[in-house]
């Protein structure tokens, strides 16, 4: 977009941010408006990431220390719980536990670095779709020639710009919890009603001796997530103490248009994010990588081109996850393979959600792809 001159990005998180850096390299000013006095915070992300994201993110911001970087592992444990039914899947590659707070300060970090003016405790008051925008502290309204909606799951703006249809939201509580003792490798995931009747808990291994354990549910209760804590230390064998508690909104909303006018929606916003486990910042990085489209081809459209099939693939996965209450939601589908003597899937794309099925030799050692 030859005579984009000022861009104006909506929100300091990880989509954000990595906007602003893509943008201020191609020549643009960027201004970055952030409520919050900090990045990072209020904490609300347990911080699992694809090596291929991690990658792609250091391809689009550069001087990232890697410091953000806890552990690694290569499978998951989903037990559906009050059972012994379980499912092991397989990662031929890595999963990384990061400590998203500190992911996030770097990241401010390289865009001021670059020339971004992030600007803190800025809440974005006013948007329209032909790029004029208000914020608190500011003198008046600042006209920009692009707008990045990356305001996260309040989406706001995208529904009152008409982006999205509606607002859904399941929402997460975490703990984290400083155990004695062992602490698995591996994450734990539960599955089941009376762990959520719609999504799922986990037990994500973290720093030290700590562990993160959360669910999200529609109606989401500290009482509940006390409970799931107590089955993980059960599980685990062990004992541990409840040290910090955290948590956010995931949109449960089909992924929404991602252009309106001059505003083009990144990550939460446009509820882009994978509807079987909650993550969002693969399909971010798949957007922020389409971004420059726009400066050179001084065309918004092009943006949505190159966007929609990432948005697409989310989609079908979000008519996937409907279709799981046919067959009992998550817990119903372990319980099927579990029938069939499946007990362990190969992961063969992590961010795309393609498995392989690995039958016992009682049932001829077939393997196939499910996409």
């Amino acid at each position: 977009m030859g005579d984009v001159v000022r861009v104006g990005v909506v929100g300091g998180g990880p989509a954000g941010l990595l906007s602003s850096i893509v943008l201020s390299r191609a020549g643009v000013f960027v201004d970055v408006f952030e409520e919050h006095p900090q990045v990072g915070l209020p904490r609300h992300c347990t911080g699992l990431l694809s090596s291929e994201t991690i990658n792609s993110m250091q391809k689009i911001a550069g001087g990232l220390s890697k410091d953000f970087i806890l552990r690694s592992f290569r499978e998951y444990v989903v037990r559906v719980a009050g059972s012994s039914k379980s499912l092991t899947l397989k990662i031929p590659g890595k999963v990384y536990v990061t400590d998203r707070v500190l992911l996030e300060q770097e990241l401010t970090d390289v865009a001021t670095s670059e020339g971004v003016n992030v600007l803190l405790k800025s809440r974005v008051n006013g948007l329209s779709s032909d790029g004029q925008l208000m914020a608190s502290g500011d003198v008046g309204p600042r006209k920009y020639d692009l707008v990045i909606l990356s305001e996260g799951s309040a989406m706001n703006y995208s529904t009152a710009l008409r982006m999205c249809e509606g607002r859904e939201y399941l929402r997460a509580l975490q703990s984290v919890i400083r155990v004695k003792g062992h602490v698995p490798g591996h994450p734990l995931v539960y599955v089941g009603r009376e762990v959520s009747s719609s999504f799922f808990g986990w037990a994500v291994p973290y720093r030290d001796n700590g562990v993160i354990v959360g669910y999200a549910d529609e109606k989401a209760s500290l009482t509940k997530l006390r409970k799931l804590v107590r089955t993980y230390l059960t599980d685990a064998g062990t004992v541990g103490e409840e040290k910090s508690f955290f948590g956010g909104l995931i949109p449960s909303v089909k992924p929404c248009k991602p252009a309106s006018g001059k505003v083009v929606g990144v990550g939460d916003a446009i509820a882009s994010v994978k509807p079987l486990t909650g993550g969002g910042l693969y399909p971010i990085v798949k957007e922020v990588e389409a971004i420059p489209a726009v400066i050179n081809s001084a065309d918004i459209m092009e943006y949505v081109r190159r966007v929609n099939p990432v948005l697409n693939k989310l989609r079908k996965q979000y008519l996937l996850k409907k279709s799981l209450k046919l067959f009992g939601g998550y817990a119903g589908i372990v319980r099927v393979f579990w029938e069939l003597g499946i007990r362990e899937l190969t992961v063969s794309d992590y961010d795309s959600l393609r498995f392989r099925l690995w039958f016992p030799k009682n049932h001829g050692g077939f393997g196939s792809f499910l996409t």
